[in-house]
């Protein structure tokens, strides 16, 4: 077993190492990538991370899994990287998508971090990479003790160090391999994924605007429907008052027979039924 206690017990040195990663970025042989980016799926846009740099490490990890109703699936690229200013930043790509039952298409949530490296991302170069597979996860980033292996320097940043004297003196051999990042270095693979992106974007737009139809169709026929229900309604109370005067006319007949109501009497019975029927074209 691998004695940790000089490891633990040693400093990291942070002006030694910004000083030897701006002499690797400056003196270097090695030709820096251009430029690190994606297509984030999310606002189906290009977005560019980085631009030139030397990569000193790349870790991947996939999760996908069930909660409240949707699946979700992860993919995640950790970037470690050097810049020509010396710099030592990390990069963090997630591509998410939930996919929900209820719905035709899924919903994406890719998003990314930028940042210098830490204490603990330094580190991570001090110990042999461990691949894990756990219940629904699986990869080799370093988070919650997983990711990172036995220990293989004595001193902290040494790992670091190393990959760094490989970039100043030109060798590639510890570094990672040519194309281990070609969806996010390769032009034509971010073209591809551009042009995806674009082909999501009017499939979505076509669905929004088959939506504001199917609404506005809808508002159509429920104000066409809400015109008959008026007609209907004033050409019944319209029945209504003819229906009340000869009601009317047929009661002032039987009276003016039975105990002979004079004519005048019965004209002024007939028409009040005629109001009492039309005051049903006014009632709510």
């Amino acid at each position: 077993m691998t004695d940790t206690a000089p490891y633990e017990a040693s400093a990291l040195d942070w002006n030694a190492l910004r000083s030897l990663a701006l002499l690797a970025a400056q003196r270097t042989a090695l030709v820096p990538t251009p430029k690190l980016g994606y297509v984030n799926r999310a606002t189906n846009d290009y977005t560019e991370l980085l631009g030139p740099h030397w990569l000193l490490d790349h870790r991947m990890q996939n999760s996908e899994g069930s909660y409240s109703g949707h699946v979700e699936e992860d993919h995640t690229d950790d970037v470690y990287a050097l810049l020509p200013d010396g710099s030592l930043v990390y990069v963090q790509v997630v591509e998410e998508i939930w996919v929900f039952p209820s719905r035709e298409t899924p919903v994406y949530k890719d998003h990314h971090v930028i940042r210098n490296m830490t204490d603990a991302d330094v580190q991570a170069f001090d110990h042999a990479k461990e691949h894990y597979a756990l219940n629904g996860v699986w990869g080799d980033t370093v988070w919650a003790g997983h990711g990172q292996g036995p220990l293989l320097h004595g001193r902290k940043g040494a790992g670091l160090s190393q990959l760094l004297n490989d970039v100043l003196d030109g060798r590639v051999t510890g570094l990672p391999p040519a194309g281990s990042l070609s969806k996010f270095h390769d032009p034509s693979v971010l073209q591809r994924q551009l042009e995806a992106a674009h082909h999501r974007r009017a499939l979505s737009t076509a669905a929004a605007q088959a939506s504001a139809r199917s609404s506005a169709e809808w508002r159509r026929q429920e104000e066409r429907r809400a015109r008959n229900r008026k007609t209907d309604k004033i050409f019944d109370r319209t029945i209504g008052a003819f229906k009340g005067g000869a009601i009317a006319l047929v009661v002032w007949a039987i009276l003016a027979m039975a105990v002979g109501i004079p004519a005048g009497l019965g004209v002024l019975i007939v028409v009040l039924g005629i109001v009492g029927g039309a005051m049903w074209l006014w009632m709510p």
